[in-house]
Parts: C-alpha cells; structure tokens; sequence
C-alpha cells in the first residue's frame, strides 16, 4: 500500500519562504502550504537552489494570516501544521485563538 500524500501548513512562512520552499523541493510527493501577511517573494530563494519554476507541490497564500488560513481549510484536510517563527509575533489571545482552531 502507497503511502498517502501530506498537506502541510506553515503559519507565517516568512518574506523569502525559505523553510517551505525546502521541504517542498526535499519531499515532492507531499502538498506544502504557507501563509504570510506579508509580501513573499520565494524566487530568490528557489533561484539560490538552481531552480526556475515553482515546484507543483508549494502553494504560498500571501496577504493571509495564520487563522484565516486555518479557517480556510476543508475539515481534517491538513496532515501537518507548523508555526516556527509565527507565534513570538503575534498576541496571545491570537495564540489561543489558533491553538482552539487547531483542535
């Protein structure tokens, strides 16, 4: 049996996309989603790696905050979900409203 391909979201992908842009590069079979508020430019950052077209497998939602994209999301449609540099930006009642999101 073939593993199933994973949905991940990162929350707060940052202006370059850099970890995104690796883990979609790194693991083709899975999907990788990321949110930022603001501008993303990941073309600098695939450019650093050879390459010159966005993978099929990286989405970027700019102009999207973290909940809007949670919210956003079919039910029980995303397999992963990180926010390495998101939550020391944003308030703790934002925090707890995404931890409540999440669950």
């Amino acid at each position: 049996m073939r593993p199933r391909s994973k949905r991940i979201l990162e929350l707060g992908t940052g202006p370059r996309a850099r970890k995104l842009v690796d883990l979609s590069l790194r693991h083709p079979k899975h999907h990788f989603i990321g949110s930022e508020v603001v501008p993303v430019n990941y073309g600098l950052e695939l450019k650093g790696r050879g390459q010159h077209t966005k993978p099929r497998n990286l989405e970027i939602r700019r102009n999207t905050d973290a909940l809007s994209a949670l919210r956003n999301q079919d039910s029980a449609s995303i397999s992963h979900a990180f926010a390495h540099f998101l939550l020391q930006h944003v308030s703790s009642l934002q925090r707890r409203a995404i931890f409540a999101e999440l669950h």
